[in-house]
Parts: C-alpha cells; structure tokens; sequence
C-alpha cells in the first residue's frame, strides 16, 4: 500500500467503469453471494414485518402517535436478535464479496466468505467505534445548546455536528475494503487506513456516494411505484410478497454495487491498478 496518497486523485468515472468490470467478471459468485447474503434476508424481513405489525396493532387500524411508539419499541425489544442476525449476514457477505473483488490469488467463494466471518467481529467492533463516536458528535452539542435554554444555539450546533459527522462517515467509508483487502484483524489498523486512504478525497467521495444515492433512490421509487400498481390489481397478498420481493431486489443490487464502488475507491487511492480486472473466480 501507498503510504500517502497526497498526489492521488479520485476519478470517478474509473472507479465506476473498474466496478462494473469486476462484478461482470465475477458475476457467477456475486449472483450468489447477494442472493444469500443480501436478498433472502432482507425478503424475509420484508415478509415478517407486516403481520408481526399488524398483529402487534391488534385491529387498530390507525393508532394514535404514542400508542404506535409504543408498538415499534415492544416490537424492536421482542426481535431485536432478528435484526442483530440480518447485520452479521449482511456484514459477513459484504467482506467476502470484496474479498472477491479484490484478491488477485483467486480465492474460491468459500475460502473468501470464512475470510469475511474471520474479519467480522473486528469489522463489528470498527462500526460500534464509528457509531458511538458519530452519536456523541450529533448529540452532545444538541444537548449543550439545549441546556443553554437557546434554541437557535442548539439548532446551529446541531447542524454543525451533522456536517462534522457526515465528513467523518466519509473518511471511516472505506473501512469495509481496508479489512477485506488488508487482511486486517485490528479495527484501529482499517479505521486508520481508510483516513489514509480518503486523504484529500472526502469531498469527491461525499459527491460520487450522494450521485449514487439519489440514483437509486429514483430508479427504486420508479421500479417499486410500476410493480406496486401491477401487485395491487392482484390482492393484498400478492401485493405484500410481489412488493417485498422488489424492494429486496433493489436492496441487494445497491448493497452489492456500493461494495464493488469501495473496493474500486480503495484499490485507486492506495495504488492499486487501474487496469486491474479480477477474472471470474472457482
């Protein structure tokens, strides 16, 4: 790896282009490794969630604000483990699926996905770090202009945290790639080398991440609106897995590109080749 990346310039059109070339390549185990890993388990949340829902209501059809915080919090406390088993899939798919992408030896799909479930409590304990220090960054001083008793203080301080941590998300982004193409065991190691990396890059980072998302938030509001209207001539029921099934689509299109992006992102800021196509694995 560089050691500095000062005179390295994000190009993001061949970030983009190196992306789609290693999924193309590779496009037989990515197939799988989304399919396991970041649709079924979002389509079987997609398909508990409304009738645990609705059963939790218990026939109110429309309940009162308090009494639906009420019902989301029983909800989390009872199948919080659910979403705890959804992360660690996602989590684990996520690092074998760079793994992929990334490693030129040629790892076979099992050997890459026992890679991403060796990384993955320390991948874990990464993202509690960042979590913990993004949450105190938004809260405190919300909670410090509060106490003062002004509310515009609270409000700017608010605002100037928020910037502060959207940067801060940008330079941890590129933690994922750096254990999965590092082989690191030491999250202060990848934490480290995704500010390394994103040295003089956070903002062209923020734009090419931002550009992403709102493109998938169209494609998936048009594609979600056009198979909700055709669900819903067929029934209620068809309704719920037909539109399950395309939001877990869309669901594990996205995780499955933004994976590919990092490694993309991260291979070019750390002096990997830019020519560097993986060919399809065993």
């Amino acid at each position: 790896m560089r050691e500095g990346n000062d005179a390295m310039k994000l190009d993001m059109g061949l970030a983009w282009n190196d992306a789609v070339a290693k999924l193309a390549a590779n496009k037989e185990v990515v197939a799988v490794v989304a399919g396991v890993f970041f649709f079924l388990p979002y389509f079987a949340l997609m398909l508990f969630l409304p009738a645990e829902m609705a059963a939790l209501q218990s026939g109110s059809a429309q309940p009162e604000p308090e009494k639906l915080m009420e019902i989301l919090k029983d909800f989390y406390l009872s199948y919080w483990w659910v979403f705890i088993l959804i992360a660690v899939a996602q989590g684990i798919g996520t690092l074998g699926l760079m793994a992929l992408l990334s490693d030129k030896s040629r790892p076979t799909l099992g050997q890459a996905l026992a890679a991403g479930a060796k990384m993955f409590v320390p991948f874990f304990a990464a993202q509690l770090l960042i979590g913990f220090g993004l949450g105190l960054l938004v809260i405190l001083p919300i909670a410090l202009g509060a106490a003062s008793g002004s509310v515009a203080l609270a409000v700017i301080l608010g605002l100037i945290a928020v910037v502060i941590a959207v940067y801060l998300y940008v330079k941890f982004s590129l933690t994922a790639p750096a254990f999965a193409i590092e082989r690191t065991m030491n999250p202060i190691h990848a934490l480290r080398s995704s500010w390394q990396a994103t040295k003089g890059n956070s903002l062209m980072i923020f734009l090419f991440y931002l550009l992403l998302i709102i493109a998938y938030v169209v494609v998936s509001s048009v594609i979600s609106m056009i198979f909700g209207l055709i669900f819903a001539l067929m029934g209620t029921d068809v309704a719920m897995v037909g539109n399950g099934f395309v939001s877990s689509v869309m669901n594990a299109v996205y995780a499955t590109i933004m994976a590919a992006i990092m490694v993309a992102i991260y291979l070019q800021l750390t002096g990997g080749s830019k020519e560097e196509v993986s060919e399809t694995f065993e």
